[in-house]
C-alpha cells in the first residue's frame, strides 16, 4: 500500500528533510546559538505618524560574541528597496532600532537584520 509520500514515507522524510534542512539534525543535537537578539518589548503594536518610534533589541551572546555596529533594521513605508538603519548601544546588552517617522499614508514594514556578526563572522538567529 502506498502512503501520501511513496513506498516508504521514512525515506521521504530522510531525503527532504535531514538531507534538505541544515537545521535538522540526524543526532538530536541542536547546535547552540551564536548570537540571539529578542525584542523584550515585543513586536510594536502601533506606530504614532510623524514620530519615530525606538525599538529595543536585546542581543545576547553564545559562542560568538556581537560586533557592535553589525546589527541593522531594515524598514521602508511604501514598498520598495527597504532601507537600514544601524542599532545603538543602550547600555549592556541591550541596543535600540530607530525606525524613523512615517505619514499616515504609508505602510510601514521593518524586520531586524538577521546578520549580527560575531567575531568569528557567524549571524544572529
Amino acid at each position: 500500500m502506498m502512503d501520501q509520500y511513496g513506498s516508504s514515507g521514512a525515506n521521504m522524510f530522510l531525503t527532504w528533510h535531514v538531507f534538505g534542512d541544515p537545521s535538522v539534525r540526524v543526532f538530536g543535537t541542536a547546535e547552540p546559538p551564536r548570537i540571539t537578539m529578542t525584542l523584550p518589548s515585543g513586536v510594536p503594536s502601533s506606530i504614532e505618524a510623524g514620530q519615530a518610534i525606538q525599538i529595543p533589541v536585546d542581543i545576547q551572546n553564545g559562542t560568538e560574541t556581537y560586533v557592535p555596529g553589525s546589527g541593522k533594521l531594515y524598514y521602508r513605508f511604501a514598498g520598495g528597496a527597504y532601507q537600514t538603519t544601524d542599532f545603538a548601544p543602550a547600555g549592556g546588552t541591550l541596543y535600540t532600532a530607530t525606525l524613523p517617522a512615517a505619514s499616515c499614508a504609508d505602510a510601514p514594514e521593518f524586520y531586524l537584520a538577521r546578520p549580527a556578526v560575531g567575531h568569528d563572522g557567524g549571524s544572529a538567529r
